[in-house]
């Protein structure tokens, strides 16, 4: 989660000055107030989110301790197939993130009554959304890739648009970001670097399901298994 400060500083000599920061991560913006408050001459303070809600550096703090026991750093692959012959679209999803430890999701699901391509990327867009809900993941920024321009950009707000089948969709994705209270930053990648996604999504529209989470185990952490 992002945020952003109002501060009211008073220095050694001279009036008190009001100052407004960038975009700040939470984690940081706990070091300043806390180095601020450090000096004594910190007068006041607003932390104010993308959403506009306001907190306390106390609930700040809390949160972030929350947040080591939930899911986050959080970054998401979907990629949609698509049957033409029998309008289904198989549907893949991986989730990286953290949780205590490093950990991967990937899950995959078929769907019928598929218009289209562009459609089965929707509905891959919409799965991992869902995924997250799943995993409690809310109240954070998060980053989404996928190889579907199209869908990425409308997502984004950099294009328009126009079909009412990919309207009912987005809407049903926007709503479901708003629930979650989710920021997210979309990224469109080369399907060279989706290949996860788009293998489950291969294997959703062969009828193989797969759902497993499991964490992310390094060489490293091999090495020593094996020691």
């Amino acid at each position: 989660m992002n945020v952003t400060l109002e501060i009211t500083y008073q220095p050694k000599k001279g009036a008190t000055v009001t100052f407004h920061s960038e975009q700040l991560s939470y984690e940081e913006a706990i070091v300043v107030l806390e180095d601020l408050q450090q000096t004594g001459r910190l007068q006041r303070y607003t932390i104010t989110d993308m959403y506009d809600s306001t907190w306390t550096l106390k609930e700040l703090k809390k949160y972030a301790t929350a947040l080591i026991e939930e899911p986050h750093q959080v970054v998401v692959y979907f990629d949609g197939g698509f049957d033409e012959a029998l309008q289904h679209a198989g549907l893949g999803v991986v989730i990286y993130y953290k949780q205590q430890q490093k950990m991967r999701l990937r899950t995959n699901h078929l769907m019928t009554n598929i218009t289209s391509n562009n459609e089965a990327e929707y509905v891959a867009l919409y799965e991992a959304i869902r995924a997250l809900e799943d995993l409690g993941v809310s109240r954070q920024t998060i980053t989404v890739k996928g190889d579907a321009q199209v869908v990425l950009q409308q997502m984004a707000g950099e294009w328009p648009v126009y079909e009412p089948v990919f309207q009912r969709w987005a809407n049903r994705i926007d709503a479901l970001v708003e629930k979650l209270q989710l920021h997210i930053q979309y990224e469109h990648i080369a399907r060279a670097h989706n290949t996860e996604a788009h293998r489950l999504a291969t294997q959703a529209l062969e009828q193989t399901s797969i759902h497993a989470v499991a964490p992310i185990v390094t060489k490293r952490q091999r090495r020593r298994t094996h020691d």
